[in-house]
């Protein structure tokens, strides 16, 4: 049975671990386009047969879209995009530093707008 994400391009970001390492890796197993985007300086071996991965900070405009158009170049198109990169404060909230919140808002926040803005 044919997949319905067979040659569709995606865009994941955090892609190097955790939610973000395995969503990509379902896309691929799914017959889709991948190109991944995270802080890692290499890809992780599970994900050594994707399109693409650039090592690049979603907050960096100029490396998303970079990443997005690696997508295009790939797949010929943009059909999706999981923004898989997040943070966590790291503590209680009343012990979190003004600029431990800042780095948490721009990091949640702030990169999903530019992500959002490359691909469309």
């Amino acid at each position: 049975m044919r997949s319905s994400l067979e040659g569709k391009g995606v865009l994941v970001t955090g892609a190097a671990s955790g939610i973000g390492e395995a969503t990509a890796r379902r896309l691929l197993d799914e017959g889709a386009t991948v190109v991944g985007l995270d802080l890692a300086s290499e890809a992780p071996q599970t994900l050594s047969d994707a399109s693409g991965y650039l090592s690049g900070d979603a907050l960096d405009s100029d490396a998303v879209e970079r990443a997005v158009a690696r997508v295009v170049e790939t797949a010929g198109r943009l059909d999706g995009v999981v923004h898989s990169a997040g943070v966590g404060g790291g503590g209680p909230i009343h012990l979190l530093p003004d600029e431990e919140w800042d780095r948490v808002v721009d990091v949640n926040l702030k990169a999903t707008f530019l992500v959002m803005r490359a691909a469309l």
